[in-house]
């Protein structure tokens, strides 16, 4: 298992980041990918690539993170803090976004559950 600490990204290279992510999995051999779990914690002003109102400004990265998303194997997970810093609450984030109360905890438990950071 392994996990992004996802902050301080231009919009390129979030994209990047994204992109980096699509392929572990397509270099994951298929039997494999069962196993596999990613999970990216967004934080800081990074936040505001998944602000469904700033789509237009952004486009093709929420996209990119729901077909990430739909394979099963990807988590993206918000910090709240940042987000209400950034006046977003769970309306103004896509459906498949899980908000964490702190991003710098939620990575310290991922690492005590055995997670490794990319």
């Amino acid at each position: 298992h392994y996990y992004f600490d996802v902050v301080g990204h231009d919009a390129a290279e979030f994209r990047a980041l994204l992109e980096r992510a699509d392929m572990i999995f397509e270099q994951t051999p298929p039997p494999e990918r069962p196993r596999l779990r990613v999970v990216l914690v967004l934080h800081g002003p990074d936040v505001e690539y998944f602000d469904l109102r700033q789509r237009e400004r952004y486009p093709g990265l929420l996209e990119l993170a729901a077909r990430l998303d739909a394979l099963g194997v990807f988590d993206f997970k918000v910090c709240t803090v940042s987000a209400e810093q950034r006046e977003l609450d769970a309306d103004a984030l896509p459906a498949f976004v899980e908000l964490v109360p702190y991003a710098p905890e939620e990575i310290a438990r991922l690492e005590a559950a055995g997670f490794v950071q990319l």
